[in-house]
């Protein structure tokens, strides 16, 4: 390498699994470099793979635009923790909202033009991202169950 492995710096192994590196030193006659590394798929449980959609808008019927939701990263590995479910009643009509944790191995750029569909299809709004705060640490986006369409 031209530059020493940086703490956090991911390095992909040959069977395409991704490793957070925490430490780094030289090896004997400095070539090499000895990393310490965490698997971080392992560590946080990310059984589950989840598709990123993004809204591509156009009109509809009536002439308003209307997203359509098209791929745009797929198989991300992820985790998807439920964190509660709220009840709403208003004017007599009850209807729930479950929020989610959706922990993630790669760190992802969204916004409100983003949808996360999980391995059962369900699909989810995004509501927050938040950043890794240490090295080791993963990305998590706070979503809710949508009705799809």
């Amino acid at each position: 390498l031209p530059t020493p492995p940086r703490l956090g710096d991911i390095v992909c192994d040959a069977s395409g699994r991704r490793w957070a590196v925490l430490d780094a030193a030289r090896t004997t006659l400095g070539s090499r470099w000895r990393c310490t590394a965490r698997n971080l798929a392992v560590v946080y449980g990310l059984d589950d793979t989840i598709n990123v959609l993004q809204a591509a808008y156009s009109k509809g019927v009536g002439g308003a635009m209307q997203p359509n939701w098209l791929p745009w990263k797929t198989g991300i590995r992820a985790r998807i923790q439920p964190v509660a479910t709220d009840i709403d009643s208003e004017y007599q009509a009850r209807a729930s909202t479950t929020r989610c944790l959706i922990f993630v191995e790669e760190s992802l750029t969204l916004d409100h033009r983003h949808r996360i569909q999980g391995p059962d299809g369900t699909v989810y709004k995004v509501v927050g991202v938040n950043e890794a705060e240490r090295i080791g640490e993963l990305q998590s986006i706070e979503a809710e169950v949508t009705p799809w369409p």
